[in-house]
């Protein structure tokens, strides 16, 4: 998930649910990466996968990996001007995006590939789901 597309739609949209990022690695590395992006954002460092595991987000196929999906998104993201940086934690682990409302999953997008991106007009809004 592009987190400047996220940060954009949250900020336009008071309706829009509030986000808290689970990430692999250290406290200091989400520190950086949020203090760059989205220095307001909420986040957890979650190295040994807790919330992942929780969440049934599984890690990933050779094919969600290498697949030809993935390398056209890699090649349209290249295009944007991103790029891949260092990786961190298990590079196998599928990503997860869900909302939870009053403790249970309202939506929740399964990752097809490492290239996938939901699309985040579809996510429920604060006065619906």
């Amino acid at each position: 998930m592009e987190i400047g597309k996220l940060r954009r739609w949250r900020g336009n949209d008071p309706a829009f649910p509030g986000a808290i990022f689970f990430f692999q690695g250290e406290p200091k590395l989400g520190a950086e990466y949020f203090g760059k992006f989205w220095p307001e954002a909420r986040s957890v460092a979650d190295s040994e996968r807790r919330f992942f595991d929780a969440f049934g987000v599984g890690r990933a196929s050779l094919g969600q990996l290498l697949g030809p999906r993935v390398w056209i998104a890699a090649v349209k993201a290249m295009a944007a001007g991103f790029h891949q940086g260092k990786a961190t934690g298990d590079v196998h682990q599928m990503p997860g995006m869900f909302l939870v409302r009053d403790g249970r999953v309202a939506w929740m997008h399964a990752y097809a590939h490492a290239g996938d991106r939901p699309d985040l007009a579809v996510i429920p809004r604060n006065d619906s789901a």
